[in-house]
């Protein structure tokens, strides 16, 4: 299962805050399909992004598996290394 509570994702660009994603609550079931649908620019990317742990959230809330590994936080997603990549 994965749920998340009002993440949120801003970049800074030109000196300007952008919001990429606002406030997304997500429950998904074990089992369960779920599609992201939307214009170019909705933050469907972004949102997934910061589901597995790639791109860290400004702020929310999430739990669920990545990998097949439970992850899970109180405060923000962080990524946590998963796999081990060569030079590193």
């Amino acid at each position: 299962m994965i749920h998340t509570r009002q993440l949120t994702r801003h970049f800074v660009s030109k000196k300007e805050t952008i919001e990429a994603v606002r406030g997304i609550d997500i429950d998904v079931a074990p089992g369960e399909l779920v599609a992201f649908l939307g214009p170019n620019g909705a933050g469907k990317s972004t949102t997934l992004r910061m589901l597995t742990t790639l791109l860290p959230p400004t702020s929310g809330t999430g739990c669920g598996p990545i990998m097949g590994r439970p992850w899970c936080s109180p405060r923000t997603i962080s990524r946590k290394p998963m796999l081990r990549r060569n030079g590193s």
